[in-house]
């Protein structure tokens, strides 16, 4: 067979490899998620760990690729890979029952870091062996430029796994069944491609289609009912941003987000919380906003006022409104328009010419970055221009009528301060719930005041009624709360680039499960980020001196690539949220900014495969130089809230170009580290492949572990900006 017979074989097994490792990647993160829950820490642990285990399977593969074992066997190496995935993904929708965590137990970061490194490690590892093994396999073929070619069509693959695994999630398929599928198919490419036999190759498609069938059909449904134990399985559903599951119990119904509680129906306690207070405050509430979910109960207890003519519930999960649309029976309204929309709450806020009374958040607490944004000072104040005067905004957090420790009194002083930026007045209400109200009019947020306008409009409550508001609203309790936040002197305010309740909320999910952030997150806050960045910009310096003199130039090659993953990735994190908050991100426009990365990484390489100057250092003090202005730039627009940000195509073009710059440096600098140390194309490669993948999960530790939650967005921006320098140095200094 001619070479130009055998390139669409091999690029097209490279292809699914590619497509299969994003999907895998993916699953994994969006089924630990849904098992351990969490936020952003959780998530970025899930990623770290796949990187970190697949740069050390790299490495591993780069020590034994001169033997012929793993190329001989790619093959067998591809069928354990698929076994892995398989098995990996529907064990983690059992996990917690596996390892003996009750349903409702709350998992502190030690444990999830645990389970999740152990959980990942035999996938993620073999997923490392591909890149050194399919780049000696395609060298021993006697195909041309074995490196650019396993870069560029593994990426290319990866971009188009991820986009077409989200759309998939999309239209409602779930993620343990798309990952059975995508598995089971790189078994049936790479059986085609690599089994001489054509007897073979047909087994091994039945054997396949057999096993995703089987699995479809009877062995992940079993998993998945035996998750929930006692409680009876209604219906599943999983959208792109959770799995959700109808549950009930002893007579109960319940809804499930991931692993935590969404919504008891019928209990009417949930829904007299949620609605009263806002609404009480307000002298003739009309047009309702409710930003996030709306249930029946909430309905009904907004209907008790005569003057509501609307309910708007925007929220941006498509399968959760169909979803409660048909487990929960709905009475019409008379009388009041209820719209539900499906939409970012940013994007039809903007977009929206509507005004509001009454605005309730009905969301998870800042939690994670993206729940935070609507916390945020910058999101208060674009509501601010949707409302009527006066209005009334409400919040809930939960809280204690005895005992608040410090961090939740800072926390609860952090909102205070946040929205007193943008309205005038403000108010608490304690209790197990504790609300936060807050309007441009003045609030009468005490016992007499709250009881004569339910006198006044007639309303009759179960719960929020005058008996259970004596004691709820009495002096003491009132002032209990009152002075505490009082006497708490932080002036910090929550803001999109610094998230400052989304610190405060995981110290105290750290502080609940007994874990050490609690200390190391203000030990870290209470110094200038200065302080490290000075710091470790001098040892870097001191490092890249060092080894130029003992002229150590494969030494500095690796780490080379390792700070352009770091910054990268430290990067892309920023962006992410920037786009989450600027432009109203959607969850496939999301993917689309990972898709745009890997389509400019794979058409750097490309170009830099047709320039034919494999060793040309121009063109890499080019790229570093090119990385450090992109960053430069991108950090000026967030700085200066620059409107250029609510523009989708400023967010993608940045990591297109990152991918482009990160495209051109890594053939560069795995020809130059093969000519360094005489050793193969695979050998090179796989290491600076690991290198970079090692740098990227350093780079997610501790980006979007420490420095975000610590000290925002810009200070990440003056990190990257410290590293590319160093690379820029490291490249100039770098021989030929």
């Amino acid at each position: 067979m001619s070479v130009k017979q055998k390139l669409p074989k091999v690029n097209s097994l490279v292809f699914a490899v590619g497509f299969t490792a994003i999907a895998g990647q993916l699953a994994f993160i969006r089924l630990i998620t849904q098992s351990f829950s969490g936020n952003e820490l959780s998530m970025c642990i899930a990623i770290g760990h796949w990187m970190l285990w697949t740069g050390i399977g790299s490495l591993l593969g780069t020590r034994f690729i001169r033997r012929d074992f793993l190329v001989k066997n790619l093959f067998g190496v591809i069928a354990l890979y698929v076994t892995l995935l398989v098995i990996t993904s529907n064990l983690l929708l059992v996990f917690r029952r596996v390892i003996g965590i009750e349903l409702s137990e709350v998992l502190g970061l030690g444990r999830i870091f645990f389970w999740t490194g152990l959980m990942l490690l035999p996938s993620a590892l073999t997923n490392g062996l591909f890149f050194p093994v399919c780049t000696r396999w395609i060298d021993d073929l006697n195909i041309e430029y074995p490196i650019h070619r396993v870069y560029i069509f593994e990426t290319v693959g990866s971009a188009f796994g991820g986009i077409v695994l989200i759309l998939l999630v999309a239209a409602g398929i779930r993620t343990v069944y798309l990952i059975n599928l995508v598995a089971f198919s790189l078994l049936i490419v790479s059986g085609w491609i690599l089994l001489k036999m054509r007897i073979f190759r047909i087994l091994t498609t039945l054997t396949a289609l057999l096993l995703i069938g089987l699995l479809s059909v009877a062995v992940t449904p079993a998993i998945e009912r035996a998750k929930w134990g006692l409680y009876r399985v209604q219906k599943i559903r999983e959208s792109p941003h959770q799995a959700i599951t109808a549950l009930s119990y002893a007579g109960g119904q319940f809804l499930f987000s991931n692993n935590e509680p969404l919504w008891s129906f019928g209990i009417e306690e949930n829904a007299e919380e949620a609605v009263h207070f806002a609404l009480l405050s307000h002298p003739e509430p009309r047009h309702v906003l409710i930003i996030g979910p709306l249930f029946q109960d909430i309905t009904d207890q907004i209907v008790k006022y005569p003057s509501v003519e609307s309910i708007t519930s925007v929220q941006g999960d498509e399968i959760l409104d169909k979803f409660t649309r048909q487990i929960a029976s709905e009475q019409p309204n008379l009388g009041v328009d209820v719209r539900r929309i499906v939409n970012d709450p940013i994007r039809f806020i903007k977009n929206s010419k509507a005004c509001f009374d009454v605005v309730i958040l009905n969301i998870p607490l800042p939690v994670n970055i993206a729940w935070n944004i609507y916390y945020s000072r910058e999101f208060l104040m674009l509501l601010k221009d949707h409302l009527h005067n006066p209005a009334v905004v409400s919040m809930c957090f939960p809280g204690s009528e005895t005992y608040l420790n410090d961090h939740q009194i800072q926390f609860f002083k952090v909102m205070e301060n946040t929205v007193r930026s943008v309205f005038d007045h403000c108010g608490w209400i304690p209790g197990f719930t504790i609300h936060l109200l807050t309007s441009d009019q003045q609030l009468h947020l005490n016992f007499d005041a709250i009881t004569a306008e339910l006198q006044f409009r007639n309303i009759k409550n179960q719960y929020i009624q005058k008996n259970y508001l004596w004691d709820r609203l009495s002096p003491m309790k009132m002032d209990f709360l009152l002075d505490r936040i009082a006497r708490c002197e932080t002036g910090r305010l929550n803001s999109i680039k610094k998230p400052v309740a989304f610190y405060y909320s995981t110290v105290l999910w750290d502080q609940q499960t007994g874990g050490l952030l609690k200390r190391i997150y203000p030990w870290f806050e209470a110094r200038s980020p200065w302080l490290f960045g000075v710091l470790f910009f001098v040892v870097g310096l001191i490092v890249i001196i060092i080894l130029n003199r003992l002229q150590r130039q494969v030494v500095t090659g690796k780490m080379m690539m390792a700070l352009v993953g770091f910054s990268i990735m430290s990067l892309e994190s920023v962006v992410l949220i920037a786009m989450q908050s600027y432009a109203g991100a959607l969850y496939l426009r999301i993917a689309l900014l990972s898709m745009a990365f890997m389509l400019g990484a794979a058409a750097g390489a490309a170009w830099q495969r047709r320039t034919q100057r494999a060793q040309n250092r121009r063109q890499l003090r080019i790229a570093g130089a090119a990385l450090l202005l992109i960053n430069i730039i991108y950090g000026l627009l967030l700085y200066h809230n620059s409107l250029i940000l609510n523009f989708p195509g400023c967010h993608y073009l940045t990591l297109f170009s990152c991918g482009f710059m990160s495209g051109m440096i890594f053939p560069i600098l795995s020809q130059r580290i093969k000519s360094l140390s005489a050793t193969s194309a695979a050998g090179a490669g796989g290491s600076i492949y690991a290198w970079d993948i090692i740098g990227s999960c350093l780079g997610i530790y501790i980006t979007s572990g420490l420095i975000i939650p610590v000290y925002g967005l810009m200070a990440v921006i003056a990190q990257v900006t410290a590293i590319l320098v160093l690379l820029l140095l490291a490249l100039i200094s770098f021989r030929r």
